[in-house]
C-alpha cells in the first residue's frame, strides 16, 4: 500500500514538473514574438498557466498591488477609449494583459523559487535570442560597418530605432554581476555562455551607438556591487573572494582593451558608440527636456489625449508616456504600483531567510526592467515587456506571501 502510495506522489510531482516545462517554453516562446505572436502565444500562456496552477491547486490573494495594477489597466483602457486614441482591440489589449499576466504570475508559485528563476531566465534568454535574430537581419543588410542605426525586425522587417533594439539585450546584460558571482558554484558552463550573451549585447550597442544599453549595464553592476557589500560585509572571506573575482575580470577586460586584442580598441574608437559620445554628451539628451515638459503641463491636460508640447513624439518614459497618453489618474495608479513593487523588492533583499544570489538575481531584472522604463516608451513601443514584467511582479508577490506565512 505504502509503495503505490510513494509511485501516486511521484508520478505526481513528475507531472507537476512536465506542465513547469511547458510553462516555461511557452514564456519563453512570447518573449520571443515568435513569428510576431506575441499577442496570441500570450493568450495560451495564459489559458495554459490557469489550467497549471488548477492541477497544482495554487492559492490567490488579493494584493494591494494586483489593485493598483486594474486600476491602472481600467483607467488607461476608459481614458483611451473616450479619447478615440486607438482601436478596441489595442485598447483590449492594455487592459486584460497586465492584469493577466500579474494574476497568472502569482498563482502558478507554490512554494519553491526555482520557477521564478527559470521564468526570469526564460524571459531574457527570449528576448535576447529576438535581438540576436534582428541582428543577424541587420548584419546581413548592412555588415558590421554601417552607419545605420535601425534595426529590422527579423519577423516583420519593419525597422525599430537603437534603443528599443537595445531593450531587448537588457535583461540579459544586468546579469552580469549575477554571472560573476555563480562562478564560486562552479557553474562554469553557465557562466561562459551567459557572458558570451553579454558580450554579443554589448558588442551590438557599439555599432548601434547605443549608449543606454552600456549605461544601463554598468549601473546595474555598481549597484550589485554595492549590495554585495551590504549583504556580505560580516563575512570577510567570502567578500574579497567575490571581489578577486570581479577584480579578475576587470583585468582581463582592460588587458584585452589596452593590447588591442581582436582589434578591440579600435573597433571602439571606430564604432558609432564612440562617434555619439564625441558628438553630443549624456545631458544633451532630448529626452531630459521632455521629461521637464511634460511635468510642467500635466494639469493642463488632465486626461492627457497626447496634447501636450514634449518636443519628441513620446516621452521615452513609461510613466511620462502613460500621462502623456492618458493623463493624471492611470499615471498615479502606475506610480503606486511602481512603488508596490519596489517594496516587494525591498523585502527579498532584507530577508535574511532568502539566498544572496536569488536577491542579486531578483534586484539585476528588477534594475534592468525599470531603468528601460525610464528610456523608452514601453506601452507604445514594447509593451510586452511590460506584461512580463507583471508576470514576474506576481511572482514576486506570491513569493513574498510565502515567505511570510511559511
Amino acid at each position: 500500500m505504502k509503495n503505490n502510495e510513494f509511485r501516486i506522489i511521484k508520478r505526481d510531482n513528475f507531472d507537476k514538473v512536465k506542465l513547469d516545462w511547458i510553462w516555461l517554453l511557452l514564456v519563453f516562446l512570447f518573449s520571443l514574438n515568435l513569428y510576431n505572436n506575441a499577442f496570441y502565444i500570450l493568450i495560451v500562456t495564459l489559458l495554459v498557466g490557469a489550467g497549471i496552477t488548477y492541477y497544482k491547486g495554487s492559492r490567490f490573494k488579493v494584493t494591494v498591488e494586483f489593485i493598483l495594477l486594474i486600476l491602472f489597466s481600467f483607467s488607461y483602457f476608459l481614458i483611451l477609449h473616450i479619447n478615440s486614441i486607438l482601436g478596441f482591440f489595442e485598447m483590449a489589449l492594455y487592459l486584460f494583459c497586465p492584469i493577466g499576466c500579474f494574476f497568472i504570475g502569482y498563482f502558478i508559485v507554490q512554494s519553491k523559487k526555482k520557477l521564478i528563476v527559470n521564468t526570469i531566465f526564460a524571459i531574457a534568454v527570449g528576448n535576447f535570442l529576438y535581438g540576436t535574430l534582428n541582428m543577424f537581419n541587420y548584419f546581413n543588410a548592412y555588415g558590421f560597418t554601417s552607419t545605420e542605426r535601425n534595426v529590422p525586425d527579423i519577423w516583420t522587417g519593419i525597422y525599430m530605432a537603437a534603443t528599443l533594439q537595445g531593450a531587448h539585450f537588457t535583461l540579459l546584460t544586468s546579469l552580469l554581476f549575477f554571472g560573476i558571482a555563480i562562478t564560486k558554484n562552479n557553474n562554469m558552463a553557465k557562466v561562459i555562455i551567459l557572458l558570451a550573451g553579454i558580450i554579443f549585447s554589448i558588442f551590438s550597442s557599439l555599432i548601434l551607438g547605443n549608449r543606454t544599453l552600456i549605461i544601463t549595464t554598468i549601473a546595474i553592476f555598481l549597484v550589485n556591487t554595492l549590495l554585495y557589500f551590504v549583504l556580505t560585509k560580516n563575512n570577510i572571506k567570502q567578500l574579497i573572494r567575490m571581489y578577486m573575482y570581479i577584480g579578475f575580470f576587470i583585468l582581463i577586460m582592460t588587458l584585452i582593451y589596452n593590447m588591442n586584442l581582436f582589434g578591440v580598441k579600435d573597433f571602439i574608437f571606430s564604432s558609432q558608440f564612440a562617434n555619439r559620445i564625441e558628438e553630443t554628451s549624456i545631458n544633451e539628451d532630448p529626452r531630459l527636456a521632455v521629461y521637464g515638459n511634460a511635468l510642467n503641463q500635466m494639469f493642463d491636460y488632465p486626461f492627457g489625449g497626447y496634447q501636450m508640447d514634449l518636443g519628441l513624439e513620446y516621452a521615452h518614459n513609461l510613466w511620462i508616456d502613460v500621462l502623456y497618453a492618458s493623463g493624471l489618474i492611470p499615471f498615479f495608479f502606475l506610480l503606486l504600483y511602481t512603488i508596490k513593487t519596489l517594496y516587494n523588492l525591498y523585502f527579498i533583499l532584507r530577508n535574511q531567510h532568502i539566498e544572496l544570489l536569488f536577491k542579486i538575481l531578483i534586484l539585476s531584472i528588477y534594475l534592468g526592467y525599470l531603468l528601460n522604463f525610464m528610456v523608452e516608451p514601453i506601452l507604445e513601443g514594447t509593451p510586452y515587456m511590460f506584461f512580463s514584467f507583471c508576470i514576474i511582479n506576481g511572482m514576486i508577490s506570491k513569493y513574498k506571501f510565502i515567505s511570510k506565512n511559511p
